[in-house]
């Protein structure tokens, strides 16, 4: 809880002075963009940290102060989509493909194409829109697997692998891409 705490304090103070700094007429450091990316990952480890544990109430307010600092990036509704993955797949029963964690499921993973594919209108080098926009159609795709809807899986993971195997050839680096390369 230490970590979220000062993630969200984090937050609120880049964006307290952006404000301020649009008040001045300025503008922000170059360095900006390491420090929100600092913040983002911690709030987002804060929020994976929670949803390991199973508290998905704490891990949907830490994704969703990922969504206050940037609002037009796919990756809260991504992370939000895994809660209800989370949802759906970790029941007493096992996988329950039905009801109202489905229907959040779905409008969370296409919430996050919707927003990642603007972002790839404005920006077709956004190798993170591009990272969240795979990852969700990955996501659709097992989900379609483990309902035995072989045809849809395969043409939404498709859709998936063509963003993701994009982004591996840009950022090699980035070694979450591969996770889901290798899913597929």
């Amino acid at each position: 809880d230490l970590l979220h705490c000062a993630a969200a304090e984090e937050a609120d103070h880049l964006a307290w002075c952006r404000e301020r700094l649009a008040e001045l007429g300025s503008r922000s450091s170059l360095l900006d963009p390491v420090w929100y990316g600092a913040s983002f990952m911690i709030g987002a480890l804060a929020g994976l940290g929670h949803l390991y544990h199973a508290r998905t109430d704490s891990a949907a307010v830490a994704f969703e102060r990922i969504r206050a600092r940037s609002p037009r990036s796919p990756a809260t509704d991504f992370l939000l989509g895994g809660i209800s993955w989370h949802e759906l797949t970790t029941g007493p029963d096992g996988f329950s493909g039905e009801g109202p964690p489905e229907k959040r499921f779905f409008d969370r993973m296409n919430a996050a194409i919707a927003l990642g594919e603007k972002q790839l209108e404005r920006n077709p080098a956004d190798v993170s829109a591009r990272f969240f926009v795979g990852g969700a159609y990955g996501y659709e795709a097992r989900y379609f697997a483990l309902q035995e809807k072989w045809w849809d899986a395969y043409r939404t993971g498709r859709k998936g692998l063509k963003h993701l195997e994009r982004v591996a050839k840009e950022e090699p680096g980035l070694d979450d891409t591969y996770l889901g390369l290798g899913i597929y």
